[in-house]
């Protein structure tokens, strides 16, 4: 009779272990199978108007050394480094960067001081992604200036998962650029 009530208490551990594992399981495969759900390709785009005109805009999207004093970047991190080549206002011209979170560049790809810039932006080892800084002229001597970037995920459901939850922080990045740029532009 005593092994009859070790068994049944040891059966009872057991079912909850065993339960245990079916439901971590089961928990493994909804994450999997939900990450392969979520879209690979992703657009984040922001938009802002500025009194002025393309020309004002470009002055300071079209160099990559002031792309520091309005981007988003050093009031997240101070600390950042950036590295600049010979020329930094043409097509193919780079810059680099290190901080706390890792490293990264952004190349220019194609530039036009009348309608913005494209780049070409490379986190750590990532795949690179490509961007653009566009100028609209509106009436009343205004502009339209519009920042985007696409990426793609790939199958990599962990980076799914990442983007589809981070794409917010991305455009509070791209307003809190836009909204600086804006103020830089407006206060020549």
């Amino acid at each position: 009779m005593a092994d009859d009530k070790k068994k049944k208490k040891s059966g009872g551990i057991g079912s909850v272990i065993k339960l245990l594992l079916v439901l971590i399981v089961v928990a493994v495969v909804a994450f999997v199978g939900y990450g392969f759900t979520l879209p690979s390709a992703y657009h984040f785009e922001r938009s802002v108007v500025i009194e002025g005109d393309a020309d004002d805009v470009h002055e300071w999207v079209g160099d990559l050394k002031k792309w520091d004093e309005w981007g988003p970047w050093r009031d997240e991190d101070p600390s950042m480094k950036y590295t600049y080549g010979e020329s930094t206002t043409q097509q193919g011209d780079k810059m680099s960067w290190t901080g706390k979170d890792g490293s990264g560049s952004l190349t220019f790809t194609k530039v036009d001081p009348e309608k913005g810039i494209e780049y070409s932006f490379q986190w750590e080892d990532w795949t690179p992604n490509p961007g653009a800084v566009t100028y609209e002229e509106m009436d009343g001597g205004k502009v339209k200036v519009t920042w985007s970037m696409n990426a793609d995920t790939g199958s990599n459901i962990f980076t799914k998962y990442m983007m589809s939850f981070g794409g917010d922080m991305m455009n509070e990045m791209f307003d809190k650029g836009l909204n600086k740029l804006k103020t830089k532009v407006e206060a020549k």
